[in-house]
């Protein structure tokens, strides 16, 4: 019998590329959605504070927009890894232990929410 004791028959000794490959391109959607998140930070118009008046330093008061341009495709190649790991990850589940992960549900979620809510919010600039 199987030393867990769930199923005798298990032929699966570790996680096969499907599963490794879903895990990969879930952390690759993340690294590439947090750094969507900064360069878009980054390329934000300077706001004025005390030091710049101080300093007597200039402000950008328009976005850069080859950062912006930067997160766009940062973001694409983040929706379209997110999705292929869910799609991974779905095809997987075909016995009752394997599990949706919910890791990758989330940032399929907050990934397409936020590369349709910056489409919106850029079009005018990327276009």
């Amino acid at each position: 019998m199987n030393e867990k004791g769930d199923h005798p028959h298990e032929r699966r000794k570790q996680p096969d590329w499907m599963v490794k490959g879903s895990t990969i391109l879930c952390v690759i959607s993340w690294l590439l959605s947090i750094s969507a998140v900064l360069v878009i930070d980054i390329a934000a118009p300077d706001q004025a504070n005390l030091l710049t008046h101080l300093l007597g330093g200039e402000e950008r008061a328009v976005w850069n927009t080859a950062l912006i341009l930067l997160a766009y495709i940062m973001l694409v190649l983040s929706v379209f890894a997110c999705v292929a790991a869910f799609v991974f990850n779905i095809l997987r589940m075909r016995r009752k232990t394997d599990k949706l992960k919910w890791s990758i549900l989330s940032i399929t979620i907050l990934t397409v929410g936020g590369f349709l809510l910056f489409t919106f919010s850029f079009s005018q600039q990327l276009f």
